[in-house]
């Protein structure tokens, strides 16, 4: 990562996102009838840098570049801008229009017979002399002019003239797009950066490449903007440094003291409506007719806002302590006078109070609910522990415990639940609900959070969350005993059957009933919806264990159709599933046999696993990473992934086991240790029947296959198109049955299936010509794999190889990596002598005499 040294050392970023508009105005150049084009767009847009980047291709391509810069500061002398080009006059006191005689003659001078490009930046800013020298250089075609102007601004009518004649297009540049903003962020930190940081950093700049440039160079030095497992991320506040609060404060102006007023209150409550801003309304028609405001209607409801979010950071930044506190008190003396009504209100309310010292503990326990509904747990934090104080008692407590456990302060949390004393012999039922949840994900204590949540098993809210503990627990089937009957039952409220949901609909899938789950969860958002004021992330589980049943069933459109628009929205506002959406389209990725796309997903989730993870998900991200090393070649990297996993595995977290045990295989497949790998799928096979998961052992057996077990057997009581597709896939071992498997696997979207089935199909056909068929299909999916290197797909890759037998095709990979007789023959538990005459018949066979050649032969480097 050489992102802050880049920065250091250039000074400029890179032009990127911009090849349309420098091919444009290469075409206008080329176009004998145009003489010029300007360049209009607001401050920072990036104009200037632009016009650079097309000079330097002029200059490169032969022309003569010349560049003159309108300033206020030069706007009341005649030439000004081109004082520095024209030679000194002869004359004592030279008259305009010889300066013009004198300027044309100097251009004329200059140019070649290539041409002269003329950059004109900030041209609104010219004095007059110099535009009407500027549109005659166009006019005559002395030369071709680029100008850049400010939008918003009236520029010289001789610059109007220029496009207002028709010397050539005025062309509004737009501000960066949301893409091109990544892509400027990535080139320009060396790395990848995670799409909650691109889009935080896009939003704040609003397309403003000055701006964003601003914002990452503050935050690369206040260390704000790091880099975490190869993603780059921000973390905490928003930071604007001095440098952009200078430029901002530039574009605010001078503003009287009633016009600052409101726009710090903006700055501390937007959006806000007019009643919220004082009593004169010139003052907000003042600010909006000077763009530093939008005055918008939503709905019956006139919304007052900044007009741009850095002028909120800027303003936050310069308010004293004591005036921060005036203006909560006035915000929240205006809205107590209002009323509280809108949702979200009472959450003002008790923010604005709590900053002013005059909040009630009552006011402030409702805001840290509603401050633990929109999943802001840092704040619930703050009002939690300020209710405590202010007397709030017991539930203060809990939420305070549950604002600590949602942000993994999980023995924090639980000191805070130590202290309190049972009433009436037992804690309540969201107090219980908050215990098992630290004692479960936090210390890995099941037992004792199964006793805690065993005395309230007849509420509904407990037994709901019990059952997605038991989930989570690897015990699926128990989990279902307990949501069952609360999905069933009349008596149960929206915010139990919403609880249950979240547990059944992915113990379902575990199960082997994905058909089942999907509907669940299709009819159960409306339920999710019920309740989403109060517990907003309810909707997110139902998805994600939705998204898991389609991934178990082998609908890859489905699953990627409901992730996509989840992940989109937590890059907009993370939650606390946000680091879950990346995941399950890695899941996607992997399963679509694209292992540097699902890199990319584990790298940003495992970002964010590192930083806030209460469900314990890292290792599930880091097997997948493991997973899609292995299939690339890269075995230390694998190997390192699959540690990483296991090392991060929480002990209450089973349901993850299945995933762990395939990464370890596909690592050691790896590093060629094929015998191992075998032996590690068939161990994640077995565990997950231990536990019930009929799909993930459907899964790891045909993993086992794909790692060269033989005569795996699938006969599983599971529904859905994969399980039945993988035992059929199992039982094939005829070239045309098996290339009817593969066209399956590539009609469902699983081409690198699609091409280990087709290339042992081509080993398979009896007919040359049907193998030549199976094996070019084979190479057709692989191209669309990312450059997947699986043992199966070597078999079409390289030929060869057909011709020694599994075993030393083991010894051959073992060999080829650099291992010695010795430590093969441990490896393997054989003698050393047989791995000699084993690497003796390979050499034979395959026609080579050296590991040196056998390493370049199966492509290994050593």
């Amino acid at each position: 990562m050489q992102g802050s040294s880049v920065l250091g050392m250039t000074g400029r970023w890179p032009l990127v996102g911009r090849g349309e508009e420098i091919a444009s105005l290469h075409d206008t150049l080329a176009d004998a009838a145009a003489h010029t084009v300007v360049l209009a767009g607001p401050a920072g847009v990036g104009k200037t840098r632009l016009v650079e980047e097309f000079a330097g291709q002029a200059a490169a391509s032969g022309r003569v570049t010349c560049w003159v810069t309108g300033t206020k500061t030069l706007a009341t002398v005649a030439f000004g801008a081109f004082a520095h080009l024209l030679p000194a006059s002869s004359a004592e006191e030279p008259t305009p229009a010889q300066v013009m005689r004198m300027a044309v003659d100097e251009f004329a001078r200059r140019a070649s017979t290539a041409g002269l490009v003329l950059c004109v930046d900030d041209a609104h800013l010219l004095d007059a002399s110099s535009a009407v020298l500027v549109h005659t250089m166009a006019r005559n075609g002395f030369a071709f002019v680029v100008a850049t102007v400010r939008s918003g601004e009236q520029p010289p009518e001789s610059v109007v003239a220029l496009w207002k004649d028709g010397l050539g297009p005025r062309v509004e540049l737009p501000s960066l797009s949301r893409a091109r903003t990544a892509r400027l962020l990535a080139e320009v930190l060396g790395g990848q950066v995670d799409t909650a940081t691109e889009y935080r950093l896009w939003r704040s700049a609003q397309g403003n490449a000055l701006y964003l440039r601003e914002l990452v160079l503050t935050g690369l030095e206040q260390g704000l903007l790091t880099a975490r497992g190869g993603v780059w991320s921000w973390t905490g506040e928003l930071a604007c440094g001095e440098r952009l609060g200078e430029l901002i404060r530039q574009r605010v102006g001078e503003v009287d003291q009633a016009q600052r007023d409101t726009l710090e209150l903006l700055a501390l409550a937007e959006p806000v409506g007019p009643a919220f801003l004082g009593d004169d309304p010139a003052v907000l028609e003042t600010l909006e007719q000077r763009g530093l405001v939008t005055v918008t209607m939503e709905g019956r409801r006139c919304v007052v806002r900044l007009a741009h979010p850095l002028y909120g950071e800027t303003l936050r930044a310069g308010m004293g302590t004591l005036r921060r506190r005036a203006l909560h008190t006035r915000l929240a003396d205006t809205l107590t006078a209002c009323g509280a009504r809108r949702h979200g209100d009472v959450l003002r309310l008790a923010t604005w109070r709590l900053d002013d010292g005059d909040a009630d503990a009552e006011a402030l326990l409702a805001g840290a609910r509603q401050a633990r509904a929109l999943s802001d747990h840092a704040l619930a934090e703050r009002l939690a522990t300020a209710a405590l104080t202010a007397g709030a008692g017991r539930e203060a407590a809990t939420q305070l415990a549950d604002a600590l456990f949602w942000q993994d302060k999980f023995v924090d949390a639980g000191r805070v639940l130590d202290q309190l004393v049972p009433e009436a012999g037992h804690a309540g039922e969201w107090e219980a609900i908050v215990t098992s949840s630290c004692l479960f994900w936090g210390l890995g204590e099941v037992g004792r959070a199964d006793k805690v949540l065993g005395a309230h098993q007849d509420s509904a809210h407990v037994a709901a969350h019990w059952a997605s503990l038991l989930m989570f627990n690897g015990r699926a089937g128990q989990a279902l005993a307990l949501a069952e009957p609360i999905l069933s039952s009349a008596d149960s409220d929206d915010v139990a059957r919403a609880r249950a949901l979240i547990a059944a609909v992915p113990a379902w899938a575990l199960v082997g009933r994905g058909d089942t789950a999907v509907a669940a969860a299709t009819a159960g958002l409306a339920v999710a919806a019920q309740v989403a004021e109060d517990e907003p992330v309810f909707r997110g589980y139902v998805v994600a264990g939705q998204a898991t049943a389609y991934w178990l069933l082998g609908d890859l459109d489905a699953m990627e159709n409901i992730v996509c628009p989840a992940y989109e929205s937590a890059a907009r506002r993370p939650d606390e599933l946000d680091g879950l959406w990346a995941l399950q389209l890695a899941r996607v990725a992997m399963a679509r046999g694209k292992p540097r796309s699902a890199l990319r997903l584990c790298r940003e989730a495992s970002a964010r696993f590192r930083e806030h993870d209460v469900i314990g998900q890292l290792p599930s991200c880091l097997a997948t990473t493991a997973m899609a090393y292995a299939m690339l070649g890269e075995p230390e990297e694998a190997t390192h992934a699959a540690t990483a996993a296991q090392q991060a595995l929480r002990p209450a977290v089973r349901v993850v086991n299945t995933e762990l045990l395939l990464a370890q295989a596909w690592a050691a497949a790896a590093r060629g240790e094929r015998t191992s790998a075998r032996e590690l799928a068939m161990t994640a096979a077995n565990d997950a029947a231990d536990l019930g998961l009929k799909p993930f052992q459907s899964w790891a057996l045909h993993e086992a296959l794909r790692l060269g077990q033989p005569d795996v057997s699938m006969a599983l009581a599971a529904d859905g198109p994969l399980v039945k597709l993988y035992a059929d896939h199992a039982a094939a071992h005829d070239g045309p049955t098996l290339d009817s498997c593969a066209e399956r696997f590539a009609a469902a979207g699983f081409l690198l299936l699609a091409a280990e089935t087709s290339a042992q199909a081509a080993l398979a056909h009896v007919h040359d010509q049907d193998a030549r068929n199976s094996r070019q299909k084979a190479l057709a999916w692989a191209n669309h794999c990312e450059g997947a290197s699986t043992a199966i797909l070597r078999t079409v890759a390289i030929p060869q190889v057909t011709a020694i037998s599994e075993r030393e095709r083991e010894i051959a990979e073992l060999a080829a990596r650099g291992l010695s007789n010795r430590q093969i023959a441990d490896l393997l538990v054989i003698s050393i002598r047989t791995v000699g005459n084993h690497l003796n018949h390979i050499y034979t066979k395959l026609g080579i005499n050296s590991r040196s050649e056998l390493a370049a032969l199966l492509h290994v480097i050593q």
